[in-house]
């Protein structure tokens, strides 16, 4: 079964001549089959045909046509339930092995990259991971060789070479943090050696994991969340987010019972949007609110922190000046190289109806973003609820909106760049026809995604074809379209039917720039954010006062030279 969805996945990544073809077959099948779908094997016997052309590389062609024959041969493959190296043998034989090594080879290969100047599909491969781990786990080290998870950042080591390590009274470090390749190796220097691998408690977020990052810091020792890979998507993120936290801080709190033999023992936390600092404010954890000392990296964390009073030290790095100038055009950028990827599919098969972009929130990454896509040729409006952001925008280059409810209709994609609920749920009778909207902040709160996600799933059913294996083609006009995995809520591209209009909510409404991949900023840049909280870490493990704390502007002087200096 999971191979057959890697298959459906890869067929629909290939290219635009695949989608094209594969649209316009269902839409035949659709039209001439009145039970829905019902019986399959007529789509396949088109795919297979296909694969007999030339539409498909014949290295690639080979691949597929092996998987199709042996796994359409073999359904007894599709109803096991338990999954192992010899159940797969037992059904498929050699063939197996050979399908495992080959698609690796293709998802990995130069020619993939170059050919279709596209990277490879993220939730595929990350799937494919976690179908490796499970079946032939004996093969992951050799997957986890090939990937590009770096074991050390040369910024991270400069500084601390610089600054030193964290102080060893700290027993127990806890993350809450996007599972990106770059985030090993920050663990890696903040746990040093004075907090043992089981001592080291992770909780990534689901619609960023990496699952080879996550399968290498497991292979540390350390101990990483289940809840950092699933996430159901019929509710609320931070609901069922805090959940995981609050079995996370339980977890490594009673560890830091086990080691503790002195008053002066730590635990350092290192959080994300500050949901895990807040909860340690909550009266059950009193006892043990005086032993952690904090990190926050996040702006919207800060915001979460503003009416407590604080009993810890709590570092800030969200708003130190090295983050602020140099992150945020990063990020910008990393929602740019998505942005294009959504806006080149979408043109593809017709859905820009219009070249109208409209950026709600004009903070540092909504700024960068319209520059670009003003030089795309898109009209570009701007709008932020704080009127002295936009006071100064040259209006012969953007137009400014100063009320939102009527500029919606005009504009055919609107991104959030707000870090709030950018729109109310009476706005959306306001928006035009086939709007495209995309977030370009954290989590899913721009639009308040999780009661759009709700909509859609309710209202979609009689639009939908959601086949055996949770692959969702969805008729929209004339059209049908493939939306995504709904086991993946966080990447799926949902068609929004509510009040009278149709429009898109892109990757769930979760950050456009988060797709599952090694790194959505390159190593070599976001090795700026990595060695600030490296740098926060030490300097919270050793701090005596409480409450927020800036970053010192020498030391952060420091790494942004030191940065600089590795970027020439």
């Amino acid at each position: 079964m999971i191979t057959y969805r890697l298959l459906l996945r890869f067929l629909y990544y290939r290219g635009d001549n695949v989608i094209e073809y594969l649209n316009h077959a269902l839409l035949q099948y659709h039209v001439y089959n009145t039970d829905h779908f019902r019986d399959s094997s007529p789509f396949f016997d088109h795919i297979t045909r296909k694969l007999e052309g030339n539409l498909i590389p014949r290295d690639v062609k080979n691949i597929l046509s092996v998987i199709l024959a042996d796994l359409f041969a073999q359904p007894r493959f599709f109803t096991a339930h338990g999954f192992s190296l010899e159940t797969v043998e037992q059904e498929l034989g050699e063939v197996a092995r050979s399908i495992l090594s080959m698609v690796m080879q293709e998802f990995r290969s130069e020619y993939h990259k170059v050919r279709y100047q596209r990277p490879v599909d993220p939730v595929t491969e990350n799937e494919l991971c976690r179908f490796i781990a499970l079946i032939t786990p004996h093969r992951v080290n050799e997957y986890l060789e090939a990937a590009p998870i770096p074991e050390n950042l040369p910024l991270v080591n400069l500084v601390r070479q610089q600054f030193g390590t964290i102080n060893p009274e700290v027993k127990c470090a806890v993350f809450v943090q996007h599972l990106f390749a770059s985030t090993v190796p920050m663990i890696q220097a903040l746990a040093g050696d004075h907090i043992a691998p089981e001592g080291v408690f992770i909780l990534g977020k689901p619609y960023s994991t990496n699952y080879a990052t996550l399968l290498r810091l497991r292979s540390k020792g350390f101990f990483v969340h289940p809840g950092s890979v699933h996430y159901e998507g019929g509710k609320e993120y931070h609901e069922e987010a805090d959940q995981h936290i609050d079995s996370l801080l339980e977890r490594a709190i009673l560890y830091f019972e086990t080691v503790r033999t002195s008053p002066e023992h730590k635990i350092l936390l290192v959080d994300d949007g500050g949901r895990a600092i807040r909860m340690l404010h909550h009266s059950r954890y009193a006892r043990w609110l005086p032993c952690f000392c904090f990190v926050e990296q996040t702006r919207r964390g800060i915001r979460e922190l503003q009416d407590l009073d604080l009993k810890a030290p709590v570092m800030n790095v969200a708003e130190s000046r090295a983050k602020l100038e140099f992150e945020s055009p990063l990020i910008a950028e990393s929602i740019l190289t998505e942005l294009n990827n959504t806006l080149r599919k979408v043109e593809e098969i017709n859905l820009l109806h219009s070249r109208k972009f409209l950026v709600v929130g004009f903070g540092a990454i909504g700024q960068a973003v319209a520059r670009e896509v003003l030089e795309k040729g898109f009209e570009v409006g701007v709008y932020d609820i704080d009127a002295s952001k936009v006071a100064h925008v040259d209006q012969q280059v953007y137009t400014v909106e100063n009320d939102l409810v009527q500029a919606l209709p005009k504009y055919n994609i609107i991104l959030g760049c707000t870090g709030y609920q950018a729109l109310d749920f009476n706005m959306y009778e306001h928006i035009s026809n086939g709007s495209i909207l995309v977030s370009g902040s954290s989590s899913d709160v721009e639009f308040s995604s999780w009661k759009l996600r709700s909509i859609a799933s309710a209202i979609s059913d009689k639009f939908r074809y959601n086949d055996d294996y949770n692959l969702v083609i969805e008729r929209y006009g004339d059209q049908l379209l493939y939306l995504g995995d709904t086991d993946y809520p966080c990447y799926f591209l949902y068609l929004i039917r509510f009040k009278g209009k149709e429009f898109f909510l892109v990757n769930g409404g979760f950050p456009i720039n988060m797709t599952g991949d090694y790194d959505p900023i390159p190593p070599k840049k976001i090795q700026l954010t990595r060695a600030l909280l490296y740098y926060a870490g030490v300097a919270a493990s050793y701090q005596q006062s409480t409450g927020l704390i800036p970053l010192p502007v020498k030391d952060q002087a420091y790494i942004i030279e030191q940065f600089s200096r590795l970027q020439q």
